[in-house]
């Protein structure tokens, strides 16, 4: 056997391959600032107070007029018969 043809193909190998370092890692992105909180709506303007709405100079109904009619204010009216307690306290 020839040994220099085993020494040949050593000395003729490939040389080792050049390790590449690895690439660094890639920076994130920075995060996007968060939303602010929600600023609440103004509240809305409350409308002017209207002018002053006149009345009707006989704000009653007819019909409400009518019911005043059907009461007998004469007999609502009269004057009862009881005594006054008070008076009872002083005849004693």
């Amino acid at each position: 056997m020839d040994d220099s043809a085993e020494d040949n193909s050593l000395t003729h190998s490939t040389p080792l391959r050049q390790s590449t370092p690895p690439a660094p890692a890639p920076v994130p992105a920075p995060l996007p600032a968060p939303d602010p909180a929600p600023v609440p709506a103004p509240m809305p303007v409350p409308a002017p107070a209207p002018a002053h709405v006149p009345v009707p100079s006989d704000p009653l109904s007819p019909a409400l007029r009518q019911t005043i009619a059907a009461i007998d204010l004469p007999a609502a009216n009269k004057p009862t018969t009881a005594t006054n307690p008070s008076q009872d306290s002083d005849e004693n």
